[in-house]
């Protein structure tokens, strides 16, 4: 964070090696990724670097809403949300009180009216339910990672459901 103020105020490299006492490589590198854009001091900071306007899929609420929500997880405020999102803050503050009272449903089919995924059955095997909403994702351009943390999954089991799915066996 320090090294981020110094930035913002324009310091040279070699003074602020001297101020923060870290090495010369480490305070360029970090440089270069002020410059470009990339530099964020927190989780908060890193995913709302990451919400540049040509990455945000306005038509895909459910995207919207996902985003939301890992903001909320890393505190951000209703007007940073608003703000990287490009969403009026009315909807970005209901979406926070459902966030709040856990009833924050975040639906991959067009009916809203589900109600959350069984994740096993019976015998210990995931649900078809599940397994389609991880085909619902993959269909969407979601990568494994995401859509383990999306669905809460084990990011082993969703690797190999997306290995099955690129095949067209899943």
């Amino acid at each position: 964070e320090a090294a981020k103020r110094c930035f913002e105020k324009g310091m040279k490299t070699k003074q602020i090696v001297e101020f923060l006492g870290i090495s010369s490589a480490t305070a360029s590198h970090w440089k270069r990724l002020y410059d470009k854009g990339t530099f964020y001091v927190n989780e908060k900071e890193k995913i709302l670097f990451s919400l540049l306007p040509q990455n945000i899929n306005k038509e895909d609420p459910l995207a919207l809403k996902q985003l939301a929500k890992l903001l909320f997880d890393v505190s951000a405020t209703d007007d940073e949300i608003a703000a990287a999102l490009h969403l009026p803050l009315s909807r970005v503050s209901t979406w926070r009180d459902q966030y709040n009272q856990g009833s924050l449903n975040l639906h991959l089919s067009n009916d809203r009216s589900s109600t959350p995924l069984l994740l096993k059955d019976d015998s210990g095997f995931y649900t078809q339910a599940v397994r389609q909403a991880a085909k619902e994702c993959f269909e969407r351009g979601y990568g494994y990672k995401r859509t383990a943390a999306f669905l809460g999954l084990p990011v082993t089991a969703v690797k190999e459901w997306g290995r099955l799915y690129k095949n067209g066996k899943f």
